[in-house]
């Protein structure tokens, strides 16, 4: 599943019920330099894409959806996600409600462990001043 970085990212987008712009640019940033998500051709970032809005649209909650994610995931890449996840929903510079939850729901559904998640916490406050 070369597209499972990009379903993490795109659901964390998603997260709290649109897309905002600056989120919409770390995500196309992400998938243009980073290299977990580079070498994603287009067609399957389409897909990927689509299938996290077809489970959303069919009501699948996005713990459902992060279960099955993750098992296509060694425990060192849901750490990644998880950070990759996290800088999505910081990228307009506050943590809304549901994006809370959802990053609740990541760390809970994949057993992040404390230090992993203290890390990219400190490193989101640095950066976005959140």
């Amino acid at each position: 599943m070369p597209d499972k970085f990009l379903k993490v990212v795109v659901l964390a987008a998603v997260s709290d019920g649109e897309i905002q712009e600056s989120e919409l640019a770390v995500v196309n940033n992400l998938k243009a330099s980073h290299p977990l998500l580079r070498d994603i051709s287009d067609v399957a970032a389409q897909s990927g894409v689509a299938d996290v809005y077809n489970k959303l649209s069919a009501g699948m909650e996005a713990k459902h959806i992060l279960e099955q994610i993750g098992e296509a995931f060694t425990e060192t890449e849901k750490h990644q996600a998880y950070a990759l996840a996290r800088e999505v929903c910081a990228a307009d510079h506050k943590i809304l409600p549901a994006e809370a939850d959802f990053i609740t729901t990541l760390e809970e559904v994949w057993s992040i462990p404390k230090d992993v998640v203290d890390t990219v916490s400190k490193s989101l406050k640095l950066r976005y001043s959140i």
